[in-house]
């Protein structure tokens, strides 16, 4: 599905693409039918109906028979812009009706690992990540994050994770990512931790800090200061925590320095309680 850059690219002797921002060439386009055309085509007929009415939102009544399907579906993606192409397959990625086509977790996750690389190749500036299309630079840092959100993959510790999720899917947000909501959310999930080791719910992040140190004496107390005097700052008035959503005080780098920030917190904290010998 994905092609081997050719010889006249790979040394240099082909004009190498511009980065495709807000455009796709034709490569692009056809690179990404073929790919659909592959993966979501002849699948059944419930889903190609599925496809016209969910995904391209057309009438079921104007969807044609075989064999004259496959030529309507080509014609409307052609006629898509750019960007509701990538809609299209956000779409598809995140949808429950993958499972009933017979999907299962690993082979939707492979489709997207298809899908990027056709993205990279073409010189797209975006990548699929957990349910939303972002730009390369967000992506390279989410990468990093994602390998923290993994350290929260227990049953116990879905309150963090479900919370550092919707902090990326704050920074997701376009064409303006919300800011308040990646700093709040980024630090519900040390927050959410800190409950979880000390086994104090009703405390915050910011009462628990004693709680923490005396729990876990194996981690770093600078660390858990400085989380906790940016939870301390986000809580009072005009911080990101307060409700504050006309004047963001920060702008979209620093909410996603404070969201690697506090993801990195979150694994250093899930390791140092599996060092305790603390079960979450």
């Amino acid at each position: 599905m994905t092609r081997t850059p050719t010889f006249s690219e790979s040394q240099g002797f082909a004009d190498q693409p511009i980065i495709q921002h807000d455009s796709m060439n034709t490569r692009l386009r056809n690179d990404l039918w073929n790919y659909f055309y592959k993966w979501f085509i002849g699948i059944s007929d419930a889903y190609e109906e599925w496809l016209w009415t969910n995904v391209f939102g057309k009438r079921i009544t104007n969807l044609s028979p075989h064999p004259y399907r496959v030529e309507e579906l080509e014609s409307v993606f052609n006629s898509l812009s750019w960007n509701k192409v990538y809609d299209v397959f956000q779409i598809i990625l995140t949808s429950p009706f993958q499972r009933t086509r017979g999907l299962d977790r690993d082979s939707i996750d492979y489709c997207i690992v298809l899908f990027n690389k056709i993205l990279e190749q073409n010189s797209s500036a975006w990548r699929f990540h957990k349910t939303a299309i972002i730009s390369v630079s967000d992506a390279i840092e989410l990468e990093a994050i994602g390998d923290d959100v993994e350290a929260t993959n227990t049953v116990g510790l879905k309150t963090v994770r479900d919370h550092l999720n919707s902090a990326i899917a704050h920074l997701s947000k376009k064409p303006i990512a919300e800011v308040n909501g990646v700093c709040a959310e980024s630090l519900n999930a040390v927050e959410a931790l800190a409950k979880l080791i000390t086994r104090n719910n009703n405390k915050t992040l910011s009462a628990n800090k004693q709680s923490l140190k005396k729990t876990l004496p194996n981690a770093n107390e600078l660390m858990i200061d400085w989380v906790v005097n940016l939870y301390n700052r986000s809580s009072t008035d005009g911080g990101c925590r307060h409700g504050n959503t006309k004047s963001p005080v920060m702008n979209t780098d620093d909410a996603r320095f404070i969201l690697v920030f506090c993801s990195a917190v979150v694994n250093n904290l899930v390791s140092k309680s599996i060092e305790a010998g603390i079960e979450l």
